[in-house]
């Protein structure tokens, strides 16, 4: 009997210690996501953060604990208000000492502040076993900027941050897990060719649904923001360096981010267009008075006979786009400009890699006779002609491009990694219009030759 009896009552403590462990790893892992839930949305849409303790604001400043992050967000920007500069939502991020049910006698709790009102916050529990000397987050700058102050000495603009993790360790199941996120309002710091770690303000909009049988998932890069403080940096891209841009997936895509670098140049080779009788001189350019050849961003369709973005009820082809995902050169002069997408790169929210994504780039005008448009991507990086049904191999373009040299195709393969439409004579009304595609290309090349514009985007899974 005592030995049978022992051997139950071993067998029934082991079974509690395990039930005590087990539940200890299911809460702290139950705490990992409840933290995440928060803290990546609240990080996105940070305008400034510290990691200093005493900084001031601090959500309820007399709620005690230890502030590890705070975050203000909402900047007032509207001119002439009285309250501009200052932020409509604060966040902190406390560790504190409390009875609330934490095994290790520390919580974290999040404090939520709106509306300038900093003494009554929305008081969240987020973990329940923190360990007492809970390390504060890291705050990682932009690659392209070495250092974007220190959030350890007070308030930093988000603009300069590629993403900020905190790592935890909870103390009664030795669980450990890090959560991050990166802020929305991080822009391009310099223009020397390295993408950014978070969007600029940019985004990747689809066409409206049942317009395109990729509509679903081909999204079109929005240039509406060069029009303005944007345009000036794009401009300065002919003498060297490129602009940096960060365009948005949106929570349909995880909010993941498209990075790359825009540089264009140009031929000075200003001949007359007989179609409009202008003047011919460098400062005839319409987007750059002081001289050059550029593009500018555009709507769809950029005019009333372009395929691309048409909404007739019978022809309509990706159409609903908003914004401006065109780049289009100006019809002043017969000229050629060359843009290059560089250092193109897909990123998750938490600054991972991806894979399993596709550039797309489509000719958004009408390619007509003395046009052309070139695409090209490094050699090794096979550009392919994007099919109208990916179930029927068969590219849209109808007689978008008359006058290239192989007419069972319509468009030209001049290689493996570069395709040509050339425009003709007397082709009359477009039926379709050409788009290329490549697989995870690290940088893409268009030449276009007089009066042509193009899209660039992501064809996502």
């Amino acid at each position: 009997m005592p030995l049978i009896i022992g051997a139950l009552s071993l067998g029934i403590i082991s079974v509690f210690s395990l039930q005590s462990s087990v539940g200890n790893r299911l809460g702290d892992s139950s705490d990992a996501q409840v933290i995440s839930s928060k803290f990546e949305s609240d990080v996105q849409s940070a305008d400034a953060v510290t990691t200093q303790s005493s900084s001031s604001p601090q959500c309820d400043s007399g709620y005690g604990g230890t502030q590890l992050l705070g975050i203000q967000a909402d900047e007032i920007t509207t001119t002439g208000d009285p309250n501009a500069g200052s932020y409509l939502v604060d966040i902190s991020y406390v560790e504190v000492n409390s009875n609330d049910g934490s095994s290790s006698g520390w919580s974290l709790v999040r404090l939520y502040c709106s509306g300038g009102n900093l003494t009554t916050p929305l008081v969240t529990t987020l973990a329940y076993d923190l360990p007492a000397a809970q390390a504060v987050p890291t705050v990682t700058c932009n690659t392209s900027n070495a250092s974007c102050g220190d959030p350890s000495q007070g308030w930093i603009s988000t603009t300069g941050v590629g993403h900020i993790s905190l790592p935890i360790t909870e103390p009664a199941s030795k669980y450990s897990f890090t959560v991050t996120g990166s802020p929305a309002n991080s822009t391009a710091t310099s223009n020397q060719g390295s993408p950014v770690s978070a969007s600029g303000g940019q985004a990747c909009n689809l066409a409206s649904p049942g317009t395109g049988p990729l509509a679903g998932q081909l999204c079109f890069v929005d240039f509406s923001q060069l029009t303005s403080g944007g345009y000036s940096d794009l401009l300065a891209t002919e003498g060297g360096g490129c602009l940096e841009m960060a365009v948005s997936l949106g929570a349909q895509f995880n909010n993941d981010t498209l990075y790359f670098c825009l540089y264009q140049s140009s031929v000075s080779n200003f001949t007359p267009n007989p179609a409009n009788n202008k003047t011919c001189t460098p400062a005839a350019s319409i987007e750059n008075p002081n001289g050059g050849v550029f593009v500018r961003p555009a709507s769809l369709p950029t005019y009333n006979n372009a395929f691309l973005g048409n909404s007739n009820s019978s022809t309509a082809f990706y159409s609903g786009v908003v914004g401006d995902p065109a780049l289009y050169m100006s019809d002043a002069c017969m000229w050629q400009s060359t843009l290059t997408f560089k250092n193109i790169s897909v990123v998750s929210s938490t600054g991972v890699p991806l894979t399993n994504w596709e550039i797309v780039s489509a000719d958004a005008e009408s390619t007509d006779n003395g046009e052309y448009i070139i695409w090209t991507t490094p050699v090794g990086t096979s550009l392919s002609v994007l099919p109208d049904n990916p179930l029927v191999p068969s590219p849209p373009d109808g007689n978008a491009c008359g006058g290239g040299t192989t007419p069972s195709l319509g468009y030209q393969r001049d290689s493996a990694n570069q395709i040509e439409c050339i425009g003709a004579a007397g082709v009359g009304n477009k039926t379709g219009a050409l788009m290329v595609e490549a697989v995870q290309p690290t940088s893409l090349t268009v030449v276009m030759q007089h009066y042509e514009a193009i899209t660039f985007g992501l064809l996502l899974p």
